[in-house]
C-alpha cells in the first residue's frame, strides 16, 4: 500500500488553497461589478443588475449566517463594528419614521434601501481573508477599467456602449457611469506610489485619470481630487522645495489648460453666469428645504425620514421636488442622506471619515487617508455613503486598515507620547 508523500501533500493543500484563494477573489469581483451596475452596459437590462445585486445581498447575508453558525472561522479584530453599527441603525429607525410618518411598507422601505446593506461586505471580507495587496490591486485595476470605459464612451459618442444619463454640455460630452469612486482611489494609490516609492511607472495612469476628471466636465469632479494632490504637495516631506511645488503645480495646470481649453473655458462661464442670474444657489434652496420643510416631526430629525419608492405615495412626493422645484436630495451631499437616515446615521459616517483620515498604517496605504479626505471636503456636494459603488470601496479600505494592524501589533495600540525607538531594546542610544 503507497501512501501520499509529503509532497505530494504539499501540492494537494497549495492546490486546494489556490482553488479557495479564486472563489474569494471571484466573489470580491461580483460584488464590486454589482456595485458599479456593471458599469450600465448596454446589453445588460437594469431590472437584471438589480436581481444581481438583490442576489450579491443575499449571498453576503449567507456568508455572515454560515460563519456564526457553522465555520467560525478565527477572524482579526473590527475597528469599525460601532460606526458601522450606528449605520445601519439610523437604516432601520428611519424605516419606522417611513411607515409611521410616510405611510410607506416596511417591505418597500426594505427594498428601497437595498444599497445600505452593502455594507455588510466589510464583515464578509473579515472571512474571507484576502491580503490587503491582493484587494488594492483589484481596486485599482477596476478604477483603471472604469477610466477606459469613460474614455471608450467618450470617443464612441454619440453611439451609446453604456445605458448611462449623457449629453453635450459645457463643452464636452457629459457621462456618468457608475463607478468614479473606485477611480478616486486608484488615482490615490499612483500618486501614492510615484510621491513615496518613487515608482513612476503610474505617471500615465495619474494622466489618464485626470483626463477623465477634464473631460467629466464636472466642477467637483475635477476639484476634489486637485485640492488634495495641491494640500499633499505642500504639506509632503518627500519633497523638500516648495519653489519646485509651485513650478510642478504651475506646468501641470498649464498644460492642462492647454489641452482642454474649451472645457475649461466653459465651465468658468457657466459658473459666472450662474452667478449673475441666480440670487440663491439652487443646492443651498434644497438644503434649506428639505432641512427646514420636509421632516414631519422632530422625532424625524433623529431617525430620518427614509429612502422613498416610487411605489409609494411617499417615494412620488419626493419625486415631485425633483420635477418641480429641483430639490434633489442627491444635490445636497450628506446634508440629503441625513434626511434620510437621520442622526446616528450621520455619527456613523463621521466617525468613519474622521478614522479614515487619522489612520496610519504606513506610507504605503496613505491614498486610503487622502481618499476620506476627499470625501470630507465633498461630503456638501454628493452622495458617499448611500450608493453601492462608494460603499462597496469604503468596505474594502475599512477592511485593509484592519487588516494591516491586525498584522502589525504595534498598530493596536500606541501611547499618547511614542518614542520608536524604545520599541527595541537593542537599539543604542548615542
Amino acid at each position: 500500500m503507497k501512501y501520499p508523500t509529503p509532497s505530494a501533500d504539499n501540492t494537494s493543500i497549495a492546490s486546494k488553497k489556490q482553488d479557495t484563494d479564486i472563489i474569494k477573489t471571484g466573489i470580491v469581483l461580483l460584488v464590486i461589478a454589482s456595485s458599479v451596475f456593471f458599469f450600465r452596459l448596454i446589453f445588460l437590462d437594469i431590472d437584471f443588475i438589480y436581481i444581481i445585486q438583490f442576489a450579491t445581498i443575499i449571498l453576503l447575508c449567507l456568508l455572515l449566517i454560515f460563519q456564526v453558525i457553522y465555520w467560525n472561522i478565527p477572524i482579526g479584530k473590527h475597528h469599525f463594528t460601532t460606526p458601522l453599527l450606528l449605520i445601519f441603525t439610523g437604516v432601520f429607525l428611519s424605516m419606522l419614521t417611513a411607515n409611521i410618518e410616510h405611510n410607506q411598507g416596511f417591505m418597500t422601505s426594505l427594498w428601497a434601501q437595498r444599497f445600505m446593506y452593502f455594507y455588510l461586505f466589510y464583515f464578509v471580507l473579515h472571512i474571507l481573508q484576502l491580503p490587503a495587496a491582493n484587494l488594492e490591486k483589484l481596486l485599482f485595476f477596476t478604477g483603471v477599467a472604469y477610466a477606459l470605459a469613460f474614455i471608450l464612451q467618450y470617443i464612441a459618442y454619440p453611439k451609446l456602449l453604456f445605458a448611462v444619463r449623457h449629453g453635450v454640455e459645457r463643452g464636452t460630452i457629459r457621462i456618468f457611469i457608475p463607478g468614479l469612486f473606485i477611480m478616486n482611489i486608484a488615482y490615490f494609490i499612483a500618486f501614492t506610489r510615484i510621491l513615496f516609492n518613487n515608482s513612476f511607472k503610474y505617471i500615465p495612469y495619474i494622466l489618464l485619470f485626470y483626463c477623465v476628471y477634464i473631460l467629466s466636465g464636472t466642477r467637483s469632479v475635477i476639484a476634489g481630487p486637485t485640492v488634495v494632490t495641491i494640500v499633499i504637495l505642500i504639506f509632503s516631506n518627500k519633497i523638500k522645495s516648495k519653489a519646485l511645488i509651485i513650478l510642478l503645480v504651475m506646468a501641470v495646470v498649464g498644460v492642462t489648460f492647454y489641452m482642454f481649453q474649451d472645457i475649461i473655458l466653459n465651465l468658468v462661464s457657466i459658473s459666472r453666469e450662474q452667478t449673475a442670474h441666480s440670487a440663491e444657489d439652487i443646492r443651498v434652496r434644497a438644503a434649506r428645504f428639505f432641512l427646514n420643510d420636509f421632516f414631519p416631526s422632530k422625532v424625524a430629525y433623529i431617525t430620518g425620514n427614509g429612502e422613498g419608492h416610487l411605489s409609494s405615495a411617499f417615494g412620488r412626493e419626493v419625486h415631485s421636488y425633483k420635477v418641480h422645484y429641483g430639490y434633489y436630495q442627491s444635490d445636497i451631499g450628506i446634508i440629503g442622506e441625513y434626511t434620510k437616515y437621520g442622526a446616528m446615521f450621520l455619527i456613523g459616517a463621521t466617525i468613519l471619515t474622521y478614522k479614515g483620515i487619522m489612520t496610519n498604517i504606513g506610507t504605503n496605504f496613505n491614498y486610503i487617508r487622502y481618499f476620506f479626505i476627499l470625501l470630507l471636503i465633498s461630503a456638501p456636494l454628493g452622495l458617499f455613503f448611500t450608493l453601492p459603488d462608494s460603499i462597496v470601496p469604503i468596505c474594502i479600505l475599512l477592511y485593509i486598515i484592519d487588516y494591516q494592524k491586525n498584522k502589525q501589533p504595534a498598530l493596536q495600540k500606541r501611547p499618547l507620547v511614542y518614542f520608536p525607538e524604545f520599541d527595541n531594546p537593542h537599539n543604542d542610544i548615542e
